[in-house]
Order: structure tokens, then C-alpha cells, then sequence
């Protein structure tokens, strides 16, 4: 297992009105057609990993516990879309909602979504533009023997 396979299975949710970008797919620029679009973020898609021995109170005893989260970006429109963020803020939360439900959901095979983690909505500056949206932790706990 390992976090290539939890961004696969990230980039195979379907989310009604929503493009989902793998990490072999982060889009160089995102334009406002793009929107709303989930994809790793380009400078932290891999950060604070942890790992800590098994023990005997866990479900798999005597494996190393691996936890490490994946961090996306959310672009849900084009800064220059709008009026300003208001105009995005029912369906920025009603998509965020649906998307969290969706990634704390994912089943994996030795490996177990902890938590997931909303940014505050706002403006981003992203290596692929400027626009309004949010960032996402995904905190996976995997196990290795």
C-alpha cells in the first residue's frame, strides 16, 4: 500500500459536477471552464508522516503503524469570477461536504482514513493560478508488516 494508492483511489470518487486529478495529472493552470476541480497540491502533496511500532491493543499486532497525510487543493472558481467569494460560498460547502463524506469513506485494504481536514474558504494562490477555494488533509493510517 502506499500513498499512490490512496490518491488512485481519491481520483476514482465521483462527485456530480466535480473533476477529480490524480498526481500524475496536476493540471499546470487551472482556467475557469476547470472549475470546480480537486487535485494534489503541487509544492505539499506529501507531508507529516509518522511512524510508530505496533502494539498489542492494535487490530494488527506487531505491524509498524505508518500514518502520513496527502494534501489537495480544492479550486472551485476562478478569482475573477463573481462578485467575490460570497458568490461560492453555498456551493463551495455543499461540494465540501459532499467530498468529505465521500474520502472518509475510502476502503482500503491495511490502511484506514483518520480524519480529514477543511482549510478555511478563501483566495488561493496555487502554483496553477489564482481562484477561490479551500485546502484538504487527508490523514491515512496504513499498516506495514
Amino acid at each position: 500500500m502506499s500513498a499512490q494508492t490512496l490518491d488512485s483511489a481519491i481520483a476514482a470518487l465521483t462527485i456530480t459536477g466535480l473533476t477529480i486529478k490524480s498526481l500524475s495529472n496536476i493540471p499546470q493552470e487551472v482556467f475557469d471552464r476547470d472549475c470546480p476541480l480537486l487535485f494534489p497540491s503541487p509544492s505539499n502533496w506529501l507531508g507529516q508522516g509518522a511512524a510508530t511500532p505496533g502494539n498489542f491493543d492494535n487490530v494488527i499486532a506487531g505491524r509498524v503503524q505508518y500514518e502520513h497525510n496527502l494534501t489537495y487543493v480544492l479550486a472551485y472558481a476562478q478569482l475573477s469570477t463573481g462578485r467575490g467569494i460570497s458568490d461560492f460560498y453555498n456551493g463551495m460547502a455543499t461540494l465540501v461536504y459532499t467530498l468529505v463524506s465521500k474520502l472518509i469513506r475510502i476502503d482500503l485494504v491495511a490502511m484506514s482514513i483518520k480524519k480529514v481536514s477543511v482549510t478555511s474558504f478563501g483566495q488561493l494562490t496555487d502554483p496553477a493560478g489564482k481562484f477561490y477555494g479551500c485546502g484538504l488533509t487527508v490523514t491515512a493510517q496504513e499498516y506495514i508488516p
